[in-house]
């Protein structure tokens, strides 16, 4: 609870001391495959909102919250899965509108099913974590532009080593 209060306080100041606050909407689109297992590739779309809290000119941290869906449509399998996103990116300005970010990713997973089979779901984890780097142009009239790596540092599936690793490109729109 303490810890909660503290990271509550530090956001708080941190979005009182900033220069500039911008959000809106975001999506995008996403294609990745599991670190273990046969190699089937799976896509992705999701959906939320974007916030840059902007530090300084070039330094800006980004929280976000999606609605990831995800699709694996494989020779003998079809399988959808859904996870609530939310990754804190630490962005760095290169360059006017042009930055690179990284950050933690918290992955809360809401549905798992196999809409075509009579399979009971695999048994997936409830929450996962992961690292975020990529790069991303944000224009000055708000449309912002993102490439990024997803890789999994814990467990997607129960009693297993098996991580998510995605590619997305999302568009979005800052107020």
């Amino acid at each position: 609870m303490k810890k909660l209060l503290f990271i509550t306080v530090l956001l708080v100041a941190t979005v009182t001391q900033a220069q500039d606050f911008k959000i809106g909407p975001k999506a995008g689109v996403g294609y990745g495959s599991f670190t273990e297992g046969d190699g089937s590739d799976y896509s992705n779309i999701q959906i939320g909102v974007q916030s840059f809290i902007i530090l300084s000119p070039e330094i800006a941290i980004s929280p976000e919250v999606y609605y990831n869906h995800y699709s694996l449509d494989g020779n003998a399998l079809k399988w959808n899965f859904s996870y609530i996103t939310v990754p804190v990116k630490f962005r760095y300005f290169v360059l006017p509108g042009l930055n690179i970010h990284a950050g933690p990713e918290v992955n809360f997973l809401v549905s798992n099913d196999y809409p075509d089979l009579e399979l009971e779901p695999v048994e997936m984890e409830g929450v996962n974590v992961a690292a975020t780097l990529g790069v991303g142009y944000l224009f000055d009239f708000g449309l912002s532009l993102d490439l990024r790596y997803s890789g999994g540092l814990t467990s997607t599936f129960a009693n297993s080593d098996t991580k998510l690793s995605t590619f997305n490109l999302g568009v979005g729109y800052l107020f």
